[in-house]
């Protein structure tokens, strides 16, 4: 078994973009690789939340007070890089100073919305939302200098498979397995000018949550996503238009439990709509 590395296998990859649905890749022009610039110091570690909550005691009765969950507390990753005078040289087409690719890695990192990594034995396959970045400068060499980075992220990791679209054909539904140890999702929807009928989702002969239901399409846009990790509904061509007025339901309807068999219906006669699980794990 070896235990050695090549230069390039540990990496830290940057987006500048909130989630993009369809984005299934780092390989994209929405991320950047930190090794363009810099020289991963180790492993990146993972440091996963938890969960914050108090105890109350049970009078009349002794033994172990019970616990009252109220928060989870963020996730957080932390690494190193260095940056030297002399780079690979491949890279140095880049033709930049130390000090411009110390800079160009803290302005990355400084503005980054959403973050993933690889090295060996974890293919960068997920990414995590940023919430807070920390960064520490260490410039004891001319040559050299090195940045600690520790990033604070939401406490759910998101596997790009999650951003692959499905389809759900008209008056008909598809079944979604997301068995152990994936968790509870949050899907986005994807749904077409017109569309007037009801989303639901259910577990055959264990529960059925309500629909979701459209009220009015009159002046919607052309298409329309039901984004229910931020409990908004807004038009795919601009977030910005907050149309949630168009529709009614609860989003917490139409999150996918952590389980096999999980149905979603699509109960419209007329349109197909496009779902994104936005699956993964608790961190």
């Amino acid at each position: 078994m070896s235990t050695t590395w090549s230069w390039n296998e540990i990496d830290v990859y940057v987006s500048l973009y909130d989630n993009v649905l369809g984005d299934a890749s780092v390989a994209t022009n929405l991320w950047v690789p930190l090794s363009n610039y810099g020289l991963l110091r180790g492993r990146v570690a993972l440091k996963p939340s938890t969960v914050e909550g108090n105890s109350e005691s049970i009078p009349g009765r002794d033994g172990k007070p019970y616990s009252v969950y109220s928060s989870r507390g963020n996730a957080t990753l932390s690494f190193e890089l260095l940056v030297a005078d002399e780079w690979i040289p491949t890279h140095k087409q880049l033709n930049m100073t130390l000090r411009q690719r110390l800079d160009t890695i803290e302005a990355y990192l400084n503005r980054a919305r959403r973050i993933a990594y690889k090295q060996p034995g974890r293919p960068c396959i997920s990414y995590f939302e940023v919430y807070k970045v920390k960064l520490t400068e260490n410039d004891a060499y001319e040559e050299a200098q090195t940045v600690k980075a520790e990033i604070e992220v939401h406490p759910f990791e998101f596997y790009f498979s999650g951003n692959a679209p499905i389809t759900i054909t008209k008056s008909t539904y598809t079944t979604v397995n997301n068995a152990l140890p994936m968790d509870q999702c949050c899907p986005s929807f994807v749904v077409p000018q017109g569309f007037d009928a009801s989303i639901s989702v259910s577990i055959p002969n264990v529960y059925t949550p309500s629909s979701f239901d459209e009220i009015t399409t009159s002046g919607a846009p052309v298409s329309t996503i039901i984004d229910t990790f931020h409990g908004l509904v807004y038009a795919a061509a601009d977030a910005s238009v907050n149309i949630n007025a168009y529709f009614d339901g609860i989003f917490k309807d139409l999150w996918l439990p952590s389980a096999n068999g999980i149905r979603v219906t699509n109960s419209s006669t007329t349109h197909d709509i496009t779902m994104y699980t936005r699956g993964g794990i608790i961190r």
